[in-house]
């Protein structure tokens, strides 16, 4: 049985993440970028323990997203019987909603809301339950300057017809700065905001603004509310920012935040992206004060809000499995592929027990409307192994399947089996800024159609090592001391985290379907729950 909060509670890539409570029980949304299903949803009875019973957006609801770019910025809230979740495309400043009455499931179709151009977009119900839209948009003078002045603004939204009534009312003004993620509370019949400012890693920032109004009067703290920023290059958490606050069971009060971890180097490196961070909220004067004994986040905290040490036993607040055996007909919620899942390339029903998986297009056309066959889950911990049996059925040359560690299309790791024509090779393919690299070839056996073997992947903070062998009881040592900086979000500029993933590439036209792999099982485990390196 849990007892403390440990961070973080959500472990890999879940930024942007919202909650809102429902009947005692809470859920919990994050952004998915270009990840499918998109919007995974948690659901837990005391904020401490979570489990996936989801995705907002799947198979059924998510067409005509998919071609809109990252989805970020989500917003869940609950009110008088109906869950909503507002979301953001970040190439387009596109604004969508979707909703689910009284259950957390079936989530409608996203409408796209029609607005000027705008940003972080997100929902607050005052009383009587009349809905407010919060976001963050250019000023109007500032829209053909390179320098950047946003404002914070309000706008009443008809949650029946997802239109806006009556005028927006800008509340905050902010010159030359970055501003993100507005967030609106009414506590004690007072007005809180919450917003994030800095434009690096090094520099984000939570802010508290208050007000006795809604719509006048906002007056913003002259310090950050809460930030790392102090801490400076050699911080082992970083990043602070997109807060939200929530009230538990017991009546405590506790803010979400993104924050990353770095490996610990001369240089920093982030592997998993942004993560989702908890630290206690404590009510002086009317006034929250966060982490109110150290002003920072802390490995665990009790329920009552005070830093405890961090037991490994209980530190994984969401439990997925081990080892998947595909021995269900649908993939678990937990899986994840690139923008989009065709189940005619992908799915578990053709031969029960397996994953089987059609050659599809390049992991680089993503961006495209080309099929992409790629299945994988998040990096969650520092160090890691992940592992697989694969069999083969080969028809064109340049058909290849594997396990990829994903950060985008123009940064990974390939563990490929490879037909070449006249052999079987397996090999290790880095991909930096666009370009391949072959890292370490061997050839496995002569022409054939057919091929089995057994890959793995273990991570070791900073280090690759990639094995094969016929089982997991007997691997070969395939290539060692392989940098994980090329999987960094400082390397690469994305912001996304690392995804460790089962793929197939058609070597021919892969509409034919000609080519195909079926994967036996899928084994991914922390080796490591090392808060921080």
């Amino acid at each position: 049985m849990a007892t403390r909060i440990i961070n973080p509670v959500l472990q890999g890539f879940y930024p942007d993440a919202s909650i809102c409570c429902k009947k005692e029980r809470f859920y919990l949304t994050a952004a998915s970028y270009t990840l499918f299903p998109a919007l995974p949803l948690f659901k837990s009875k005391d904020g401490v323990k979570w489990k996936q019973i989801g995705n907002i957006l799947n198979q059924s609801n998510y067409k005509d997203i998919s071609e809109t770019g990252p989805i970020k910025a989500p917003v869940i809230r609950f009110s008088e019987g109906v869950f909503y979740c507002i979301f953001s495309n970040a190439d387009s400043s596109r604004i969508f909603i979707t909703s689910a009455i009284e259950s957390e499931s079936n989530w409608s179709a996203p409408i796209e809301i029609k607005t000027e151009q705008n940003f972080y977009p997100s929902l607050f119900f005052d009383e009587n339950e009349t809905c407010w839209y919060c976001a963050v948009k250019k000023s109007p003078e500032n829209q053909d300057s390179e320098d950047f002045i946003s404002e914070i603004f309000v706008q009443k939204f008809n949650t029946d017809t997802f239109k806006f009534t009556g005028e927006s009312k800008t509340i905050l003004k902010f010159s030359s700065q970055i501003v993100e993620s507005p967030h609106i509370y009414k506590i004690d019949g007072k007005y809180f905001l919450l917003y994030s400012k800095g434009q690096n890693i090094l520099e984000k920032e939570v802010w508290l603004a208050v007000s006795d109004k809604l719509t006048d009067d906002w007056k913003s703290g002259t310090e950050p509310f809460f930030t790392h920023s102090h801490l400076g290059a050699n911080a082992k958490i970083t990043g602070t920012c997109g807060a939200e606050f929530f009230c538990n069971n017991d009546k405590f009060w506790w803010m979400t935040c993104n924050a990353t971890r770095p490996l610990n180097t001369k240089k920093k490196f982030c592997t998993m992206g942004n993560e989702t961070f908890m630290v206690p909220v404590k009510w002086e004067n009317g006034m929250p004060v966060p982490s109110f004994e150290t002003k920072t986040i802390e490995q665990a905290f009790s329920f009552t809000g005070h830093v405890v040490k961090r037991n490994n036993e209980d530190a994984d607040s969401v439990e997925f499995p081990v080892i998947d055996d595909f021995n269900t007909n649908e993939l678990d919620n937990f899986w994840i592929s690139l923008k989009s899942r065709n189940p005619e390339y992908i799915n578990c029903s053709e031969n029960i027990g397996n994953l089987r998986m059609y050659g599809g297009a390049p992991l680089s056309n993503i961006n495209s409307n080309n099929i992409i066959s790629f299945v994988g889950r998040r990096q969650t911990a520092f160090s890691f192994e992940a592992s697989t049996r694969l069999e083969c059925y080969f028809s064109s040359v340049g058909d290849k399947a594997g396990i990829c560690c994903f950060q985008s299309e123009a940064y990974n790791y390939m563990l490929q089996i490879i037909n070449k024509g006249m052999v079987i090779s397996l090999q290790l393919i880095k991909t930096e800024n666009g370009k391949e690299t072959l890292l370490a070839e061997e050839i496995m056996t002569g022409g054939t159609s057919h091929c089995t073997l057994t890959i793995r992947v273990v991570c070791e903070k900073q280090n690759l090592r990639f094995e094969y062998g016929a089982d997991e009881r007997n691997m070969f040592l395939f290539a060692d001391n392989i940098s994980t900086n090329v999987l960094s979000s400082e390397n690469t500029q994305y912001e996304s985290g690392t995804i460790i993933g089962m793929f197939a590439i058609s070597g021919g036209d892969y509409t034919k379907k000609d080519f195909y792999v079926d994967f036996d099982w899928f084994k991914y485990q922390n080796t490591a729950k090392l808060w921080t390196d």
